[in-house]
């Protein structure tokens, strides 16, 4: 019964902390003072361990922000140009 408690209350703290984040970034996107992006990201966390709906947005955010990211990612990536048969 102790162990299903103290899950309950990790449970709900999480998701109180991602809120309070979220609402603190929104403040913080429009005051020079709090880094807003930052606070999103991290609230986004911790609302995706117990919220199935964020932790579906967040994959969705980090695939679309990978392709920027990482730069070009065609087969050819990383191997040496061909040789132009010059000298």
């Amino acid at each position: 019964m102790r162990g299903w408690t103290m899950r309950r209350l990790v449970h709900a703290a999480r998701i109180a902390g991602g809120y309070t984040l979220l609402v603190l970034a929104t403040i913080g996107l429009f005051l020079p003072l709090l880094q807003g992006v930052l606070l999103i990201v991290a609230g986004a966390t911790l609302l995706g361990w117990d919220l199935e709906k964020m932790r579906e947005a967040r994959n969705r955010i980090a695939a679309r922000f990978r392709r920027f990211a990482g730069g070009s990612r065609s087969p050819s990536a990383g191997k040496d140009p061909p040789d132009s048969g010059g000298a």
